[in-house]
C-alpha cells in the first residue's frame, strides 16, 4: 500500500486502529472517532506526523557494510543475466521447438547490457 500524497492513508490506519480499540468496550464506542470530532481530529494530527516523518525525515540508504548479501546478490544477478543472454546466443539447437525457444527468447526485448560493475550503495526516499 502507498502512503499517497498526503495524510490520508496514515489517518484512516489511526481511526480504524483506534475504532477496533473501542469496539472492544461494552457498548462499543467505536464511532466516537467518526468524523465530525475532536477524535477524529485529533487522529488525524497524527496521521499526520506519521506521514511526515515517513515522508519528509525518513532516508533509506544500503551500502556493502549494511546489506552485504543483497550487494552479492546483485552482482550474482547481474553476471546470470549476461551468462543467460551469452548461453542463448551461442547455442546451436537442432530441433524445431528448441529452435522456436531460441527464437522467441531472443526475440524477448532486453533491458540492455548490464553495467559494468554493481553499484555499491543506494540512497532514498520514501514516497
Amino acid at each position: 500500500m502507498s502512503l499517497g500524497a498526503d495524510n490520508a492513508v496514515c489517518k484512516k490506519e489511526f481511526v480504524e486502529a483506534m475504532r477496533a480499540v473501542l469496539d472492544q468496550m461494552t457498548p462499543p464506542h467505536g464511532s466516537n472517532v467518526d468524523p465530525p470530532s475532536q477524535a477524529n481530529d485529533n487522529l488525524g494530527a497524527l496521521g499526520t506526523a506519521v506521514f511526515n516523518i515517513a515522508t519528509k525525515d525518513a532516508q533509506t540508504w544500503s551500502d556493502q557494510s549494511a546489506d552485504a548479501a543483497f550487494w552479492h546478490w546483485v552482482t550474482a544477478v547481474q553476471k546470470w543475466i549476461g551468462d543467460v543472454a551469452n548461453a542463448f546466443a551461442a547455442w546451436s539447437p537442432a530441433a524445431a521447438a528448441d529452435q522456436a525457444l531460441k527464437t522467441a527468447v531472443l526475440a524477448a526485448p532486453l533491458p540492455g547490457s548490464p553495467p559494468g560493475t554493481a553499484p555499491t550503495s543506494l540512497t532514498g526516499e520514501i514516497k
